[in-house]
């Protein structure tokens, strides 16, 4: 078992038009996706990683379930 991560830049462009003129703006968001197991082994990591994001998504195998670290972790 071992955790991984990737960071993804996503540039959205908008294009306003105000009384015959064109303002294009540009905003970036960064993204950073961690997959990391629900094993006790990596509650500090995991645990780190939420605390400095701004938000969180958590995928949950279906099949597997989660373990009790996970709950843990999300408290």
């Amino acid at each position: 078992m071992k955790s991984s991560s990737i960071s993804i830049l996503y540039a959205h462009q908008e294009i306003k038009k105000k009384d015959g003129v064109v303002e294009k703006t540009e905003k970036h968001h960064l993204f950073n996706l961690i997959d990391s197991p629900g094993h006790v082994d990596f509650s500090v990591e995991v645990s780190s990683a939420v605390r400095v994001s701004d938000g969180a998504f958590v995928v949950i195998d279906v099949i597997e379930g989660f373990s009790p670290q996970t709950c843990t972790v999300i408290r």
